[in-house]
């Protein structure tokens, strides 16, 4: 099947003019790993093997380093891409505080982007009136009492997915996680500000990052850092990217805590695939985001008017 190549666009009148540039003219990729949860291979390790945190600055002599230090978030089914540059303490922080808060944001898309937890357990989101589970090997089940848009014609159903509170600030903590652990020391020594906002929750980091959707899944889950190649003061240095299912995330990095938009990437796509992929931009003024709904449309196998329903995802 032919493949075409789409330039998806923000609206905002911010936008009109980086819209005009290819992404390929301003961005090169510094990182790329490709994990593949179908795959039993072995862990990958980065980093060096002198034992010393790249947070704390602690060595073997003053910390353990015993701990599966993700550099992916485990919430992604990673078990493979591991750090070698983190002490046993920070790695409690980042997976119990950080990643934690993360994995709330991000659980609706987890769901419906079919992103298997890790083996034995199972992916849920639920508040009083709907609960919604991805189990092993058994799809997306949903349980609510809420109204849901029904398309018989389309075959289609849009399912409110609750979302938990969160903290955004503590959220992208996270991802900034990520992206320390993959690039160098010589980018690390002019990103010091990022190595603060670790230790200091006073310091404010940006919160906008951009959500996209394409219908492009597999099991691939693509972590991905790019780096400003060609001058525009306009545009953000760095770009870290994770894929995973239908889904990608992007948060814009720049050498101090400011914001700078990014020029969106091209996307290949089916010809015979009418849907466009979508991104949008997200802004978050408060450090706590309440409780919410996220409405989240798949198409049905059959349906019924039991409160148990089964739905394939689009």
């Amino acid at each position: 099947m032919g493949k075409i190549l789409f330039n998806p666009k923000i609206e905002n009148k911010l936008y009109e003019e980086l819209n005009k540039l290819k992404f390929d003219d301003y961005y090169q990729s510094i990182y790329c790993y490709e994990l593949d949860t179908t795959d039993p291979e072995g862990p990958e390790f980065l980093g060096p093997d002198t034992k010393k945190c790249a947070f704390c600055g602690k060595g073997a002599d003053e910390a353990l380093f015993t701990h599966k230090a993700h550099i992916l978030p485990a919430f992604f089914g990673n078990s493979k891409l591991l750090s070698k540059e983190e002490c046993n303490l920070c790695n409690q922080k980042f997976g119990n505080d950080f990643e934690y808060e993360l994995s709330k944001m991000l659980s609706p898309y987890l769901i419906s982007g079919n992103i298997k937890p890790r083996q034995g357990i199972s992916r849920k989101s639920k508040n009083k009136n709907t609960e919604i589970e991805l189990r092993q090997n058994e799809g997306i089940y949903v349980k609510t009492n809420e109204n849901m848009n029904i398309n018989i014609d389309e075959g289609k159903v849009t399912v409110p997915f609750p979302m938990k509170q969160f903290n955004i600030q503590k959220a992208l903590r996270s991802l900034l996680h990520s992206f320390w652990l993959v690039i160098d020391n010589n980018e690390r020594i002019k990103l010091k500000w990022i190595l603060d906002a670790f230790n200091n929750m006073d310091i404010k980091i940006p919160t906008e990052n951009y959500l996209g959707f394409a219908e492009t899944e597999s099991n691939i889950i693509r972590l991905q850092v790019f780096k400003k190649i060609k001058e525009n003061d306009k545009i953000s240095e760095f770009i870290l990217k994770i894929k995973f299912g239908n889904y990608f995330l992007y948060y814009p990095i720049n050498y101090e805590p400011i914001y700078k938009p990014i020029i969106i990437e091209s996307f290949k796509i089916d010809e015979s695939n009418n849907s466009i992929p979508a991104v949008t931009l997200r802004k978050f003024n408060k450090n706590i985001i309440e409780s919410q709904t996220v409405n989240i449309t798949f198409s049905f196998e059959e349906y019924s008017s039991s409160i148990s329903k089964q739905f394939k995802k689009i």
